[in-house]
């Protein structure tokens, strides 16, 4: 799988990111090429149909035929092929909504290039991938009273959820330590010195909490680690 060219359908109805995205994205990845791209559902299926990629990258906020529908006929139709929602939606209703239409990752469209590149080759190699910005909000839907009606719908996708966010949540005590004070703005040197460990110790660190949260800079790891609120979870479970 590594070596083969990764096939990729863009569609997003907004055309500067459509096109952007059509640009960026092989330069990112040099195996990859997009292979198409269209401005509503419509248009998307039709170059599925006509050109077999192997991922397809949608919008949900689609004109005449909702991201929803898109991808749920894409998962009856091509059951194969890899879906990864890149969207500004971040409501947990329609998160969970296309999980269980058979999204298999979901990524904020504000983010770098360099993360969305990240998310879409997680996607190609059949992993899950879910944004951390979002996640909290994901585990307030989970922890909310469920109709008994919307209940089998939302298992599932609350499921998917906990099993990629598997990587994020399992931080060691000391990487807790460590991100809390990053999130603070300090220093590798100055977190050692609180720390009262080496330089080098904390470097590590960082770099398995960059490779944890999906991030390339210590920076993005911050702000990732306070939009997903995973510090407070953690301090709520030792409190």
């Amino acid at each position: 799988m590594v070596n083969q060219t990764i096939r990729i359908i863009l569609i997003e109805p907004q055309d500067l990111v459509r096109v952007g995205l059509a640009t960026a994205l092989p330069k990112q990845i040099p195996k990859a090429e997009v292979v198409g791209h269209g401005a509503t559902g419509e248009k998307g299926l039709a170059l599925v149909k006509a050109k077999f990629p192997a991922i397809v990258v949608l919008d949900l906020d689609l004109p005449q035929m909702h991201g929803l529908d898109v991808i749920q006929s894409l998962k009856q139709q091509y059951p194969k092929i890899k879906i990864m929602v890149l969207t500004a939606n971040r409501e947990p209703e329609m998160i969970l909504s296309a999980f269980d239409r058979g999204a298999d990752s979901y990524c904020l469209q504000h983010h770098s290039i360099g993360l969305i590149t990240t998310a879409l080759q997680q996607t190609y190699q059949g992993n899950h991938w879910i944004d951390p910005a979002i996640a909290h909000h994901l585990l307030q839907q989970k922890s909310q009273p469920v109709h008994q009606e919307a209940a089998a719908e939302s298992t599932a996708a609350v499921q998917l959820f906990e099993e990629s966010w598997q990587m994020v949540e399992h931080l060691t005590t000391r990487e807790v330590d460590v991100l809390e004070l990053l999130t603070k703005g300090l220093t590798n040197k100055e977190i050692a010195a609180r720390l009262y460990i080496g330089n080098g110790t904390v470097k590590g660190h960082v770099s398995m909490l960059m490779q944890k949260f999906g991030a390339h800079s210590r920076t993005e790891v911050a702000s990732r680690a306070l939009d997903s609120g995973i510090l407070r979870q953690y301090r709520r479970n030792l409190a």
